[in-house]
């Protein structure tokens, strides 16, 4: 148990570092072309509180929605607990991502 948590945090390392390395390269791309001055703005501009809580939000539903999945399958009978637990997981994970939906439509609308 403990080998496969390693290897998805190696995982979700991995992406994370691929991810920013991509995103500062093209940051950089787009920044040597000379952009309107909005547009440098707009990428210069540091993440506001309100972006960075929403993101946070988001994750926390995704993987309180992933919990649930895997604690859903615990209650199935033992011939269909690989199946039900995985169909738990997208399910409520999809349920998380439309509850963000909402309150990030909220949020946008009261902007």
């Amino acid at each position: 148990m403990l080998d496969l948590i390693g290897v998805i945090a190696l995982m979700f390392f991995t992406l994370a570092l691929i991810r920013t390395i991509m995103a500062h390269r093209l940051r950089n791309k787009i920044l040597s072309k000379e952009p309107p001055p909005d547009v440098t703005a707009r990428i210069l501009q540091p993440e506001s509180a309100r972006s960075r809580a929403l993101a946070s939000l988001k994750w926390a539903l995704v993987l309180i929605g992933v919990g649930l999945g895997v604690g859903f399958g615990q209650f199935a009978p033992s011939h269909m607990k690989d199946n039900m637990t995985l169909a738990g997981i997208f399910v409520f994970a999809g349920l998380g991502y439309l509850i963000y939906y909402l309150i990030a439509l909220r949020a946008a609308e009261g902007e």
